[in-house]
């Protein structure tokens, strides 16, 4: 008797653990949902006002997917997606290509969710290549994707088109075009330049995809510069997908602090590239030893005289070049030319100021600093002088000039552009020899002056 009351309790008991562990589920689910229900109506701030309202693209079967809207952070775009799934098994949820206007942008998404459960995360698009191809903001978004089961076959596809309120327009072609590598086939592929920020500098590709088929852009070597000190690995190998009747810019991330103070225009950079049929696996072009065009970027391209100099950086239309020394006076003068061909003011300031050192060791900081305010289209020429007692003691003969921190700021905004840091100007020479001395031209009378 005992033993079947001991029985009965233990049967209750589990009766109740299972009734609690069902409202917990349930309890967990509706905090969830009502976390998730907050993400409508998110601001895209590319463009002030801009708005993607929070949509259902799939719903079938008991499976549901949501786009939740976009949010912006410091380095990237978060779109923020839903799955639920009220089917009797576990679904998967992929997105092959995302669609702004009529370009291509790069952002994966993976959701999966089991039997009863919901799944949501981000698909984290780049914020350096939308505000190449959408400057002004867009005004659609096409997500394609696809539905999967447990054992990843395709239950169904996936295409809706999002509209974004208050969105602008994507650019139709680049405003600048870069160095054609490759233009037949279908496929025209050119290499735009080095964008970036503080933090991640890009090698910028711009393809167009005319095929039926998604093309690859491959490269499993990786891409490489000839440095000071013997070659120089800047990216690992590429990998990127193209859909059919696509275009896109391809940012490829290089590491590029083993370049030892120099920039990226005086050295040469090859790579080799395979252009592959995606659907139908075939090569459709076998690029090999490309040589890429670094002093050409994507949004600078000036006819100014600092060609002539040392270029010390060029990147997303701000340009700083060393042209070499003056003497004004008798006093050495280190001359720069600070270009924006930008959209919005600039500034540059020399945080920790400019160190010279002579061929002997000896160094000093100069008296002088970079710190330019630029308008969109300006440029200025900005003297650098030294202190002239140390100069006269020090300052003759060859040595290095040193940038320690220089920062780059988008002064309408505020934010920081880049933070250059330890720029070095190798085999700077200096000469303070007197003046030649010239012969007094021969004088002449004002009835000789006249008559000729």
């Amino acid at each position: 008797m005992k033993r079947l009351i001991s029985l009965l309790l233990a049967a209750a008991l589990c009766a109740g653990l299972a009734g609690c562990s069902d409202h917990y589920e349930r309890q967990k689910r509706k905090e969830a949902l009502d976390e998730l229900n907050g993400y409508t109506t998110i601001d895209y701030s590319l463009k002030d006002g801009s708005r993607l309202e929070q949509t259902v693209i799939y719903e079938k079967e008991g499976i549901k997917v949501t786009i939740l809207g976009m949010k912006e952070d410091d380095y990237s775009i978060c779109l923020w997606a839903r799955l639920e799934n009220g089917s009797d098994r576990k679904v998967r949820f992929s997105v092959e290509d995302l669609v702004a206007d009529s370009w291509e942008i790069n952002g994966s998404l993976w959701l999966e969710a089991e039997k009863g459960g919901i799944d949501r995360k981000c698909a984290y698009l780049d914020a350096d290549e939308l505000a190449t191809v959408a400057p002004e903001g867009f005004g659609t978004l096409t997500v394609n994707g696809t539905v999967m089961d447990e054992e990843y076959q395709t239950l169904d596809r996936v295409s809706a088109q999002l509209k974004v309120t208050g969105g602008g327009t994507a650019m139709e072609t680049p405003e600048l075009q870069g160095q054609v590598l490759y233009d037949d086939m279908g496929v025209h592929l050119e290499y735009l330049g080095v964008a970036g920020s503080r933090y991640s500098k890009y090698l910028q590709f711009y393809v167009k995809n005319d095929r039926d088929a998604p093309v690859n852009l491959r490269n499993d070597d990786g891409v490489f510069a000839q440095g000071r000190y013997g070659e120089v690995k800047l990216t690992s190998g590429i990998y990127e997908r193209i859909g059919a009747g696509h275009k896109r810019i391809v940012m490829i991330w290089m590491d590029d602090s083993q370049l030892n103070g120099q920039t990226l225009s005086e050295l040469p950079v090859k790579l080799n590239l395979d252009l592959v049929d995606s659907e139908y696996y075939s090569s459709i072009a076998e690029l090999r030893d490309v040589e890429l065009n670094t002093g050409v970027n994507a949004a600078s391209e000036t006819d100014t005289e600092s060609s002539a100099g040392q270029v010390l950086y060029d990147m997303g239309g701000i340009r700083l070049t060393y042209l070499g020394t003056s003497d004004d006076e008798g006093d050495t003068e280190f001359l720069f030319l600070a270009e924006n061909n930008r959209k919005e003011p600039v500034s540059m300031e020399s945080v920790e100021g400019i160190i010279w050192e002579d061929s002997e060791g000896m160094s000093y900081e100069l008296t002088d600093s970079i710190d330019v305010s630029l308008e969109p289209g300006a440029a200025e020429m900005i003297p650098l002088s030294a202190d002239p007692d140390l100069w006269e003691q020090y300052g003759e003969g060859a040595g290095t000039l040193s940038i320690s921190e220089l920062s780059i700021v988008n002064e309408d905004s505020g934010e920081e552009i880049d933070w250059l840091t330890d720029v070095v100007l190798e085999a700077v020479s200096v000469e303070q020899d007197p003046p030649e001395e010239t012969e007094p031209a021969e004088e002449s009378t004002i009835e000789e002056a006249v008559s000729a």
